[in-house]
């Protein structure tokens, strides 16, 4: 596999992540789409994922794990992704029976599924909710956010072309094979390299000092509290429909920032206007980048539509009191200048180095600091718009959430927009043992309101 081009090493942000998964720190993300029409057809879905599969040969991989049970001798060779040897229709979906229907509900339900980390399992899974509901389910290894939306993007236009055909025949597909490695191998193209292995990640020395006091301002200024891991979560969730969307929109482009600092800004400043966030005089707040931004022109951006690409920064802000435009510029201008300067990148860079891989065993390393360190405030993510095609398949709603397991960040924010039908979808989770279900309602109510009302000045 290695000589063909289907297996290679995990990079080291891929290990980063795999060893969340391996230590059990992170649960999954889902994305969950509901379509026009009924999608509740194995026929349809089995030749749909199998043409994704062999365009995208990511999305057909597992790891070759090993033995982790010492935590501390330094382990800097990093497991093996390959190709499945062999992947079956039923080997990638989930029984959707139990699921509620409620949206908050549903995230909750779904996003404590946790996929099994090793070899023979996929990074990825479906899970059909209903005749017209569809779940993406992954963990953080070979996927992210973008990866979850150019998937049901592309389902979408292989269903459409599968549908005016007649020549799906009517079998039983569960036990049909997608994927068989020893005869499908020559259609296979090669795995791409990963991401960080062909865009720098590596800080210039200036970076470190920079990136240990902003760690330092965090701990003694911003309200930190212990992580608690593998407890319940809440799950709450606003929908704001495409005509409120519209003239939220326009009021942005009015003044020059985007959706991401206007969101951020009007959820700090929520917590702040309900007491959440004590004496404290800062808080914090880490916002996903996605890697793709820094391909360059001479890179074939296709191969890289699928897979681990994200990257993050993470700062602090004075308490806001008002949600005022001049915070919102503020927020829209320090996140155009961590991407510009990769500063995202650098800080994933400075944790997934090689330095730090030959000096520490990683999983054991990132669980002890984990154990003994705190959790910031907001982990953000928006995927953005996911372009929707108003055809026989077409989009009813997109809901994007993630499930962080209560370790670095109270609160996880993520969302998702789908400017035809669904509007915009926001899901926030947050430990039960952290916040009481009222105050979470309170929280979400004044952030609403915010949002639709918009800033001040």
């Amino acid at each position: 596999m290695l000589s063909k081009g289907h297996a290679r090493r995990l990079s080291p942000v891929e290990n980063f992540f795999a060893l969340a998964q391996r230590q059990k720190l992170y649960k999954n993300f889902t994305m969950v789409v509901k379509f026009k029409n009924k999608i509740n057809n194995k026929g349809l879905l089995y030749h749909a994922v199998k043409k994704i599969i062999f365009q995208n040969p990511l999305m057909g991989c597992t790891v070759v794990n090993t033995d982790y049970s010492d935590l501390v001798t330094p382990k800097p060779q990093h497991d093996y992704i390959k190709i499945l040897d062999k992947l079956k229709f039923k080997d990638l979906f989930i029984d959707g029976g139990n699921v509620p229907k409620e949206a908050a509900k549903r995230m909750e339900y779904i996003n404590d599924i946790v996929l099994p980390y090793g070899h023979g399992h996929p990074f990825w899974k479906l899970i059909i909710l209903d005749d017209f509901t569809l779940g993406y389910i992954s963990n953080h290894i070979s996927s992210d956010g973008i990866t979850a939306k150019n998937f049901f993007q592309d389902l979408q236009h292989q269903l459409t072309k599968l549908s005016s055909t007649n020549s799906i025949p009517e079998i039983d597909y569960d036990n049909e094979l997608i994927l068989d490695y020893q005869t499908d191998q020559h259609l296979l193209p090669t795995l791409p390299p990963a991401l960080d292995s062909i865009i720098s990640h590596k800080p210039p020395l200036w970076y470190y000092p920079e990136f240990l006091y902003t760690m330092y301002k965090i701990s003694k200024t911003c309200e930190l509290i212990q992580p608690t891991i593998n407890h319940a979560h809440h799950y709450k969730s606003i929908k704001i429909p495409p005509e409120q969307l519209s003239q939220i929109q326009k009021m942005i482009k009015s003044n020059n920032v985007t959706m991401t600092p206007y969101l951020e800004t009007a959820w700090l400043v929520s917590q702040k206007q309900i007491n959440l966030l004590g004496n404290t005089s800062n808080v914090d707040i880490i916002t996903a980048v996605d890697t793709r931004h820094y391909i360059s022109s001479d890179v074939d951006r296709e191969k890289y539509r699928y897979g681990l690409h994200a990257c993050s920064t993470h700062t602090y802000w004075e308490i806001m009191n008002d949600f005022k435009w001049s915070s919102v510029r503020d927020v829209h201008k320090y996140m155009k200048w961590g991407v510009s300067t990769k500063r995202a990148l650098f800080r994933l860079g400075f944790i997934t180095s090689d330095k730090l891989a030959n000096k520490h065993n990683l999983d054991g390393f990132f669980k002890d600091k984990l154990k003994q360190g705190k959790k910031g405030n907001t982990m953000f993510s928006n995927v953005g718009v996911v372009n929707n095609s108003n055809g026989e398949f077409a989009f009813e709603d997109v809901v994007f959430a993630q499930h962080m397991n209560g370790t670095y960040f109270k609160f996880c924010f993520c969302c998702a927009t789908d400017l035809l039908n669904g509007g915009l979808n926001i899901v926030v989770s947050v430990p039960k043992c952290d916040i009481d279900e009222d105050e979470l309602d309170l929280l979400m109510k004044q952030f609403e309101q915010n949002v639709i009302q918009g800033c001040k000045e």
